[in-house]
């Protein structure tokens, strides 16, 4: 239902495809467009990791969520923050593990 595609314009050519069980409502990327959040039908947030082809499921993410932003500094890109109108949930992704609040 759901289609992820990392493709390449540098050799032109489709790198990853990754297929989700439901539809991507919206997606997040990082500053260098690798790393990814994205929110599905269900409205369940996920960060998706393109060099295992896996999407890793983020607990504990408020409801009714505005936006999802990534660390720009360069040595922590892989905190990003979900939130919308009365909270912020910050998170930080190391490979298989994702931690919050």
């Amino acid at each position: 239902m759901g289609h992820i595609i990392y493709f390449c314009l540098e050799t032109f050519h489709q790198c990853t495809e990754f297929i989700h069980n439901n539809g991507i409502k919206e997606l997040y990327l990082d500053a260098n467009g690798v790393q990814l959040c994205f929110i599905d039908n269900k409205l369940d947030v996920y960060v998706f990791d393109p060099i295992n082809e896996a999407a890793i499921a983020v607990p504990d993410c408020p409801d009714n969520i505005d936006d999802i932003l990534w660390d720009q500094n360069i040595f922590e890109r892989t905190i990003f923050a979900v939130y919308n109108k009365s909270i912020i949930v910050t998170y930080i992704f190391v490979k298989y593990f994702i931690e919050g609040k």
